[in-house]
């Protein structure tokens, strides 16, 4: 609605009907060059184009003077990466002391010693781990198998819930899967 209200205070009275491309195209030269974000004036345009194309499709226009307007390129924004204070914190936040606490352990030092995607570290099974010669095999996107090696704090960590934390959460029951929940499944 706000996107449309904003198009009707720069037709001035004109029917939103009756707006043409040069109309659309002002506008947009306007928000540009009062400096709104390339992903602000792509919304913009996204609803302005929704709204022509809806009234095409309900003949209530001859042409749709929003069809060839092109979205403004939006740039993809790389992801927030913790310091490494933060990422000691994390590390240090499960109570190795408890069996999913070791657990819990365990997979944040395996996921920052390899850089797995969470779905390959949840689909980890025991003949996967070869943790004598300190690597894992994952199958990762389209079916891939991967190689990755541990590091050190990845493998002591793994050793010790493989050890004492995995048998107390299955309490007798039997799972292939490395990491497990209470009632056995990944």
């Amino acid at each position: 609605r706000r996107d449309l209200e904003a198009l009707s205070r720069q037709l001035r009275g004109k029917p939103l009907a009756a707006a043409r491309q040069d109309d659309l195209l002002l506008l947009l030269r306007k928000m540009r060059t009062a400096g709104r974000s390339p992903r602000s004036v792509a919304r913009w345009l996204v609803a302005v184009r929704g709204f022509y194309a809806w009234l095409a499709q309900e003949g209530r226009l001859a042409e749709n003077p929003a069809a060839r307007l092109e979205l403004p390129k939006v740039w993809v924004t790389l992801p927030k990466v913790l310091d490494g204070f933060d990422v000691v914190r994390l590390l240090e936040a499960p109570d190795r002391g408890s069996p999913r606490g070791a657990r819990d352990a365990a997979m944040l030092e395996v996921l920052y010693a390899t850089g797995l995607r969470a779905s390959e570290l949840v689909g980890l099974r025991l003949h996967d781990l070869h943790l004598d010669a300190g690597y894992l095999r994952c199958l990762g996107k389209g079916s891939k198998e991967r190689v990755v090696p541990l590091g050190a704090e990845a493998n002591a960590a793994l050793s010790s819930y493989l050890a004492a934390g995995r048998p107390a959460i299955l309490g007798g029951r039997r799972s292939d899967a490395v990491f497990v929940g209470r009632s056995g499944a990944p």
